[in-house]
């Protein structure tokens, strides 16, 4: 609170904002530089004045005095979550719609592209030799499969979606622990051309050997996992999804899978396609994205980000095809329904989650229909646990 914001977090939002200061809002600046001054001078905590509709929210919690007198007196979360409502409040954002994070978002996303691609490159030959089995078996359930596709097709879905968590998990840090090459290499050399085609002559022989490799691919990140419990989670996804004797898929689960959105950029990229994978292979009819109620903490994502990020992926078609095809379904599943993107201001809330239903009664009614929910980043785990 003394070095990190007002010299690192005051110094990008300046900087990337100098075209906004230029033109007719040129009081934000003047708002940013006194409110820097009075986290230097560990002024007392001010009371938000704009209408808000949190606002209220915020000046109970501070007239209360419960939270502390000044910056430095506060619990740091609480005055890290009021830092960025302050910033939000000198950008006027709830009028104004100005993201003072957009620029940096924006080029975090663009430089994710070549780490996008090389996950798609990877998950797509194994999607691709799937589905037309998965199809094969709901237009003809009369025709008897091999004993032999029952398991290929389960094992190669448990994988996918083994997959998908961990490199959701990872987000950024995927590039480093999910993409070894030489492991990669092994699928795009046993695709026999799947990723390229929605070819479904792709041999037994070949699906294993990529189901093999991407095993091996992640295995190779137990060792930066604490604690793992991703195989329960795996199996409670599946629980009603099999491939049966005739060859058809059980799956006709009314409930949705929520994915409560961390970072923009490509931790987001990982989140949307986590969501694509699940759709996809009908693990679920539905899935829910729960965004940010304004720009906070400089990468937390908003529905103006998701929708920014698709677009975006979608145009980039041209030169990453794999790319393209994936943000153009997500973003027919949008106009289809089968993905729903919802904000709320309680994830921008210093809150423990356990307390979060007396603020905001909507909330547990979001998650009635639930069969899952993702959510991770440092300060919603600091809420999960009330610290």
């Amino acid at each position: 609170m003394t070095k990190r914001i007002p010299n690192d977090i005051f110094g990008r939002i300046l900087d990337d904002n100098r075209v906004v200061f230029a033109s007719e809002h040129s009081k934000i600046e003047e708002s940013l530089l006194k409110l820097r001054e009075e986290l230097v001078s560990n002024h007392d905590l001010k009371l938000i004045s704009d209408d808000g509709p949190d606002s209220s929210f915020w000046n109970k919690y501070l007239q209360s005095g419960a939270m502390g007198k000044n910056w430095l007196d506060s619990p740091w979360l609480f005055t890290e979550f009021y830092f960025y409502r302050r910033v939000i409040e000198s950008f006027n954002y709830f009028d104004s719609r100005i993201d003072p994070f957009k620029a940096q978002k924006q080029a975090g996303l663009r430089a994710a592209i070549d780490h996008t691609n090389s996950y798609l490159t990877v998950l797509t030959p194994l999607l691709s030799a799937v589905m037309p089995m998965l199809e094969k078996g709901k237009q003809s359930s009369d025709i008897k499969q091999p004993e032999s596709s029952s398991e290929i097709v389960v094992d190669t879905v448990t994988n996918i979606l083994s997959y998908g968590i961990y490199a959701s998990l990872f987000g950024n840090k995927m590039d480093l622990s999910l993409y070894p090459v030489d492991l990669a290499s092994g699928i795009n050399n046993n695709n026999g051309g799947v990723g390229n085609t929605t070819t479904s002559s792709v041999s037994h022989s070949s699906i294993q050997e990529m189901n093999d490799t991407l095993k091996q691919m992640i295995s190779c990140n137990s060792e930066h996992i604490i604690s793992s419990q991703s195989e329960i989670v795996v199996a409670h996804m599946l629980d009603n999804y099999s491939w049966n004797t005739k060859g058809s898929t059980i799956n006709h689960s009314k409930t949705h899978i929520d994915i409560i959105c961390d970072n923009a950029g490509y931790e987001l990229v990982t989140d949307l396609i986590l969501g694509y994978i699940c759709l996809k292979l009908n693990i679920t009819g539905r899935v829910v994205y729960h965004t940010k109620g304004f720009p906070t903490f400089v990468s937390d994502a908003t529905t103006d980000d998701v929708m920014y990020t698709l677009r975006s992926l979608q145009d980039m078609g041209e030169n990453y095809p794999l790319v393209g095809a994936m943000a153009s379904e997500m973003l027919q599943y949008i106009t289809d329904g089968r993905v729903h993107i919802q904000d709320n201001l309680c994830w921008c809330q210093p809150i423990a989650f356990y307390s979060l239903e007396k603020v905001y009664p909507d909330v547990a009614q979001m998650f009635v229909d639930t069969s899952v929910v993702f959510i991770k980043g440092d300060a919603n785990y600091r809420k999960l646990l009330g610290k």
